[in-house]
């Protein structure tokens, strides 16, 4: 994203601003299948590709990293609107393990044949978070639960469960 701001003599300058995001989830308009939502919910609908990338992701960095479609649009606006912000702000307001998914889809959802983790596995602490663009001001809405069930919300919705 980038935007002009005023340097300290008054002339205009290019601010940069990345927004890497989380997996993405929530509640949509879109009439088609999001592969972030169904990489969300893939330990219900026993996607074994999402599940993979579901578990890549874990391992490679300690837990899995959510943001809601909302907030995600929100922080997009929150950079464009800031002034004298630049820099890469990572965009996730939670961070869940695949056991912590399984156990949440199955307390409240027991509909669903939840795919259950190997809890004797050797977990990894979580190797950051994204506390600088909260630093900045931006307040997310949305924490993992909320995200969880609007996806369960939109899939049903959608026709894919």
């Amino acid at each position: 994203m980038l935007s002009y701001g005023n340097d300290e003599t008054g002339g205009r300058k290019l601010e940069v601003v990345a927004l890497p995001c989380g997996l993405v989830g929530g509640d949509c308009l879109v009439s088609s299948t999001i592969n972030s939502r169904v990489t969300c919910i893939a330990q219900i609908v026993q996607n074994e590709v999402a599940y993979t990338a579901l578990k890549f992701l874990e391992r490679f960095l300690g837990k899995i990293p959510l943001a809601h479609i909302d907030d995600v649009c929100e922080a997009h606006i929150f950079c464009m609107e800031s002034t004298s912000i630049s820099g890469r702000f990572l965009c996730a307001s939670s961070y869940i393990s695949l056991q912590e998914m399984a156990n949440y889809y199955a307390r409240y959802h027991p509909e669903f044949n939840v795919k259950q983790e190997d809890e004797d596995g050797q977990r990894k602490d979580i190797k950051w978070t994204s506390t600088k663009l909260c630093d900045k001001g931006f307040v997310y809405k949305y924490d993992a639960k909320m995200i969880l069930d609007d996806c369960i919300k939109c899939a049903r919705r959608m026709g894919e469960l």
